[in-house]
């Protein structure tokens, strides 16, 4: 990867892949260092990679670790001609919905990778300039005397549709439509991209599914930086790990549409959602399209008047018919293709066939070879430097999220933690010692548990045990092992952390996943030091078995069955472990007592099952023994006896239903004198 400077003395760069072998993530990690979206193969625009195209491979399921990006880049993409108008470009982008476009000299060369908003920002400025350089007096002429054209700022949002505007502009203000707008924070980072690809959007509202309210905002840039460029698994990863979360939001009753641009340009945001009072998402704004309406239509008026309008051949240096095939696609011409998407171009995703057809880029390219070769010689003499710049920018950013984590703000001290282990990856690059790797392993170490410490105190289990097993990872690393000692003298001399305290968080956070047994298991690894595995044993096991006893027998006596059942389980879970590795724990109960008890838990379970079925049955015995007592009654006055019946001897048969749903004849003795017989 190169970094190549812009000619116009600002000190930018963009980037330049010099390895079209070069993995997604491996680019990914550089978009993610530079904050850039987009990046060219060669200085000559071969091919461009844009964070499009990284969505579309997360979509499609495909690993960005063995995936090259040769394999994705759109070859042969659109170019601008080097002088061309940022109105000529906005334009330009619009039709064809481009987000990125190389801009190359009349020799082919680039000088820029021209995004939308380095076109945004332009024109923005040029629109101050003007309004500062006219007087009242000029303004007034100007306007008295300019002919009749579209070219002054949009100022309301009458003539300005949402990007994901499905209704015609109407405004959504129902939880219903909200709801439609958005995806929920659950959503799988793979599902999402799907989403973007299918509404044809590079952004994405997070709605709460039963309020409808706004939760944040997720865009393409969130894809590349905070998942692929961190080897994150996109179908297993949820939106919310990777979200912008309360963003900035627009109120299009209060905020005029130039108020709106400014925001976006000052606070470098892509997108921008819209929610009413109530904070219910009724739409996002891209500055793609806000530029193009507040703009890009007064700007164009403008330039079509004071001058003939330039043909598409005047702007485009190269890709002229699959810029016109574009523009025909979103003009509705191809609506039913679905061959061509967004920056996608006349030759699709080809393999690259570079420099084989042309002698003067072969010549180019051993140029270009050569520079590269002595580049690599003098930069090897660097690396110690470039380490150490990384290193000190991680420091920083370390010390960052401790300050956040004394202010208890978690989520803020763990964005920090994060952007330091990201540094450290960078800095991996440019270790040529082993003391580099040495201050590598140790720096990793610390950060990791505190960032798992920070994720555990924020409920986020999984991810603060896979912090912990990372810090493991790295004691028993370069044949060091806890059976011997040597990772223990490790964590202890080098790094400053006790192994009792990595052990002990271990165990918590396996503890709240229900993973017992392999908390247990914890005590395997360091059960040569018996101090250590006593201090686990007495410190952190024995209290969570002897909670789930005392919460079994607290339940037992108030004759809650079910959570009996379940804590006396979970205490059998425990100590079935423990007699497994001949491990002792001074529990309340041993094994034996557990089962003991969940015996008669079983057994006053089963009791309130069977007085539960034939509770109906007495019931209806009652009910039938008294009509049967009425029956005699009658009978006895029909023969001329008034005197009241004694209750004796009758023969009922009363059906009763079986366990297994059947009804079963049962007889019973009521009247002694009168012999009944009930079918019901």
């Amino acid at each position: 990867m190169e970094r190549v400077f812009k000619p116009n003395d600002s000190g930018d760069t963009f980037l330049v892949i010099t390895d079209p072998e070069m993995s997604i993530e491996k680019l990914s990690e550089h978009l993610e260092q530079d904050r850039a979206t987009a990046a060219l193969l060669y200085k000559t625009a071969d091919a461009i990679v844009t964070e499009h195209d990284i969505v579309k491979l997360v979509a499609d399921g495909k690993d960005a670790a063995k995936t090259t990006v040769e394999s994705i880049m759109t070859v042969n993409p659109v170019c601008v001609a080097s002088d061309a108008k940022p109105v000529e470009i906005l334009e330009r982008m619009k039709k064809a919905r481009f987000r990125h476009v190389p801009q190359v000299d009349c020799r082919g060369k680039v000088v820029d990778i021209i995004d939308i908003v380095n076109v945004a920002q332009e024109l923005y400025e040029e629109q101050q300039n003007d309004n500062r350089s006219n007087s009242a007096f000029s303004w007034l002429l100007d306007k008295l005397f300019r002919p009749e054209t579209n070219n002054a700022a949009v100022n309301t949002w009458s003539e300005i549709n949402f990007d994901n505007d499905e209704n015609g502009g109407a405004v959504q203000n129902d939880t219903s439509d909200s709801l439609r707008l958005g995806i929920s924070k659950m959503t799988t980072i793979q599902d999402a991209a799907k989403e973007m690809l299918k509404r044809k959007t590079s952004g994405l509202l997070v709605i709460d599914m039963k309020s409808g309210k706004l939760e944040g905002i997720f865009c393409e840039s969130d894809i590349v930086r905070k998942v692929v460029s961190r080897g994150l698994n996109p179908s297993q990863t949820c939106v919310r790990a990777a979200m912008t979360i309360k963003p900035t939001t627009l109120n299009t009753e209060t905020t005029k549409p130039m108020d709106a641009l400014n925001l976006m340009l000052e606070k470098r945001f892509r997108h921008l959602p819209v929610a009413d009072n109530n904070n219910r998402a009724t739409g996002l704004h891209s500055i793609l399209n806000l530029t193009f309406e507040v703009l890009g239509s007064r700007f164009i008026d403008n330039d079509n008047t004071n001058e003939e309008k330039k043909d598409d051949m005047d702007v485009i240096f190269r890709g002229l018919n699959t810029y016109r095939k574009l523009v025909k696609k979103w003009e509705n011409v191809y609506a039913n293709d679905d061959t061509m998407d967004d920056e996608e171009f006349e030759d699709g995703k080809h393999s690259l066939n570079h420099v084989e057809n042309n002698g003067e880029e072969k010549t180019m390219n051993k140029e270009t070879d050569v520079t590269t070769t002595t580049t690599t010689n003098s930069s090897s003499s660097s690396n110690g430097n470039k380490f150490n710049d990384k290193m000190k920018i991680a420091l920083k950013k370390r010390n960052e999220a401790l300050q956040h984590l004394n202010k208890s703000e978690c989520q803020q001290a763990k964005k920090s933690f994060s952007r330091c282990l990201l540094h450290f990856k960078q800095a991996e690059r440019y270790m040529t010692t082993e003391g580099n790797r040495f201050i590598m392993d140790k720096a990793k170490a610390d950060i990791f548990f505190r960032h798992g410490e920070t994720n555990f105190l924020m409920t986020e289990y999984s991810d603060a045990l896979s912090d912990y097993m990372q810090v493991e990872a790295l004691a028993c690393a370069h044949n060091r092992s806890f059976n011997d000692s040597t990772a223990e003298e490790w964590m202890i001399n080098e790094v400053g952390l006790h192994p009792n305290q990595l052990f002990t968080s271990k165990i918590q956070a396996l503890c709240q996943l229900l993973r017992y047994e392999d908390a247990v298991e914890v005590l395997c690894t360091v059960k040569h030091n018996n101090k250590l595995c006593q201090h686990l044993v007495n410190k952190v096991l024995t209290p969570v078995v002897n909670q789930h006893i005392g919460n079994g027998v607290e339940s037992f006596e108030k004759q809650k069955w079910e959570n009996a059942k379940a804590d006396f389980n979970n205490a059998k879970r425990f100590l079935s472990t423990f007699n497994d590795i001949n491990m002792k724990v001074g529990a309340t109960m041993t094994l034996n007592a557990v089962e003991s008890k969940l015996n008669a838990v079983e057994s006053n379970l089963n009791n309130d099952t069977v007085a539960k079925e034939e509770q109906p049955q007495v019931t209806v015995k009652k009910e039938l023994s008294e009509l049967a007592f009425l029956m005699s009654s009658m009978n006895q006055n029909q023969h001329g006896n008034p005197s009241a019946p004694t209750m004796a001897k009758a023969n009922i048969a009363i059906p009763v239903t079986s366990k297994k749903g059947v009804m079963s004849g049962e007889t019973f003795e009521n009247d002694e004198n009168m012999n009944c017989s009930l079918t019901v």
